[in-house]
């Protein structure tokens, strides 16, 4: 276990080891949508998406409690570790003919760090909060695991279920017949630590950004179009790390670290909120692939999904992380929220280098905004 009164709760080498194969599992979300871009394929990688974020994330708890630098949790990291490139690699054939071995792998994955936790923690007051951690979870793996082994539309719906049970766990914290309830104040976390994490995995989205702008930027050379939008990728990926990063991120560890009730923040902030910038982010990647491949390209309204979707996901998921340790809603986010909805409708019948440069243009201003309002108006600080 950590030591609350000596431990600093820094970020680890081994916690950084084990970040690796997730930026893995965000590259083969993003390229699967990329070659079979469609809604069936969005919502099968909504799902894809959704577990490897709690996989992540449970993690990122498991280390927030326990020394990630003992053997023990190093060689049960390294076992996730070893899970989740298994749940990696076959993530473009998951809702073809590898279902089984995701939801099989999933299960034992999640399991197994339940399962630890609770055996060694035997005797002390976190126990219980793994106990009932684990019996949310074993009701879940039945229904990755059935759902895995049946296939089809059926297992559509049944992982659809181990969603929704996985998801509605803390929030109900962990409610299980006789043996009650988790309060947040019985998750004794380091506040610090989490919120680091989670920016981490934030960096890990935005730089499968960066690698596919990279990427798509070497076929297109000799094109002024691809030129234009591979700069427009750029800039799209720097507005959100400058919007996350500039003072939301050390404002809310200010936050976290001096609330009575970290596990609360932890909770919605850190654990819910967060994914949704982190889907937000995946959909941009996705979108400035497509922009930079074929920008003139007449769009459907899948394409409108992606191209404006990802930036509002993460606008919202950022506007809501920052209600979560602040009085109001930002009017900035909303307004630039309403502003990617509004030119919407025209975007259907613009090419996709029109709407790229519209959501990244409502961005930067954003990212623009946030500087001078955070450091002029609340700060009082000059801006350079």
């Amino acid at each position: 276990m950590r030591h609350r009164d000596i431990d600093t709760g820094k970020v680890t080498n081994m916690e950084l080891f084990f970040d690796l194969v997730y930026v893995y599992a965000i590259s083969a979300i993003s390229e699967t949508m990329v070659d079979e871009l469609s809604w069936v394929v969005i919502l099968e990688m909504l799902v894809i998406t959704l577990a490897i974020w709690w996989s992540w994330v449970f993690t990122a708890w498991l280390t927030n409690w326990f020394n990630p630098d003992s053997y023990l949790v190093r060689l049960l990291l390294l076992f996730l570790m070893l899970a989740s490139l298994i749940l990696s690699a076959v993530i473009p054939r998951t809702f073809q003919d590898q279902s089984l071995v995701f939801g099989l792998t999933y299960a034992v994955l999640q399991l197994a760090r339940s399962s630890t936790a609770t055996l060694v923690l035997h005797g002390h007051k976190l126990q219980k909060v793994f106990v009932r951690m684990l019996t949310w979870q074993t009701v879940a793996a039945v229904f990755w695991i059935v759902g895995g082994a049946i296939g089809g539309t059926t297992r559509n719906i049944i992982w659809a279920v181990a969603v929704v049970i996985e998801y509605s766990g803390p929030m109900a914290g962990f409610y299980t017949p006789g043996c009650g309830k988790s309060l947040s104040t019985d998750w004794e976390i380091h506040g610090g630590h989490l919120a680091e994490r989670c920016s981490l995995f934030i960096i890990i989205a935005l730089g499968e950004s960066i690698v596919v702008t990279g990427e798509s930027f070497k076929d297109v050379l000799h094109e002024p179009a691809g030129i234009a939008m591979f700069i427009v990728s750029f800039l799209g990926a720097a507005a959100m790390w400058w919007i996350y990063f500039h003072s939301a991120s050390n404002e809310a560890i200010e936050y976290v670290e001096s609330s009575d009730d970290p596990g609360a923040m932890g909770r919605m902030a850190y654990t819910y909120i967060h994914f949704v910038m982190v889907l937000g982010i995946i959909w941009c990647a996705v979108a400035d692939r497509l922009s930079i491949d074929d920008p003139y390209h007449l769009k459907d309204m899948v394409d409108v999904l992606i191209i404006i979707g990802g930036p509002c996901l993460f606008v919202l998921g950022h506007a809501l992380f920052r209600r979560s340790f602040a009085p109001r809603f930002p009017k900035a986010h909303l307004t630039a929220i309403v502003a990617m909805l509004c030119v919407t409708p025209i975007c259907v019948f613009l090419p996709r280098w029109a709407t790229a440069v519209c959501t990244t243009g409502i961005m930067m201003l954003l990212a623009l905004y946030e500087s001078y309002f955070r450091c002029v108006c609340i700060h009082k600080s000059p801006i350079f």
